[in-house]
């Protein structure tokens, strides 16, 4: 466009502008025919359809009976995607459990294992990063475990360093590196 169009939609962030245009031609039950479009890059949409290329095809949109009509003819509705075919749900027994459990442990057995002890592939960790200031001097209430979590950050500490993710070290002043519930 020679010049560019501010978007009348309602946007996230700053503001858009529209700067190519092109015309298309457009098959649909109940119309065809050759169509202007502003061409901007929306999330979640395909084609939007403004108010003037409706009222050019005589686009009604019947929300009492939910449907649209162009040029006089209802165009009808997309089918829905059901997730299963057949009549209804299914009937288990107790003789199906079992190898339903099965079935599911197969399929999501990664998934069941807890975090490993191990790094992920592809990501070696190339650095460190030192938590520990020796010259830094902290003037404050110095942060504590509490009695009730000193379980759950001691089995963090012994598996964060039997995995090699953390390592053992003394210093003067440290915070205890564990989100504790409020």
């Amino acid at each position: 466009l020679q010049n560019p169009v501010v978007m009348q939609l309602g946007m996230v962030g700053s503001h858009a502008r529209i700067n190519f245009g092109t015309t298309s031609m457009i098959v649909s039950q109940g119309y065809l025919g050759s169509e202007y479009f502003d061409m901007v890059n929306i999330d979640k949409y395909d084609t939007i359809v403004g108010t003037p290329s409706m009222h050019c095809n005589k686009v009604v949109l019947d929300f009492d009976n939910k449907c649209v009509m162009v040029n006089g003819n209802k165009i009808p509705e997309k089918p829905e995607n059901k997730p299963w075919k057949g009549k209804g749900k299914m009937k288990y027994t107790d003789e199906d459990i079992p190898s339903l459990r099965q079935g599911w442990y197969d399929e999501f057995e990664s998934l069941l294992q807890g975090v490993p002890e191990k790094m992920p592939p592809f990501c070696e960790v190339n650095h460190k990063i030192l938590l520990i200031d020796p010259d830094k001097q902290y003037h404050y209430h110095l942060p504590w475990c509490s009695n009730s979590l000193k379980m759950e950050f001691s089995k963090k500490v012994e598996k964060y360093t039997r995995a090699g993710w953390w390592m053992l070290t003394s210093a003067s002043q440290a915070a205890p590196m564990l989100c504790l519930p409020k």
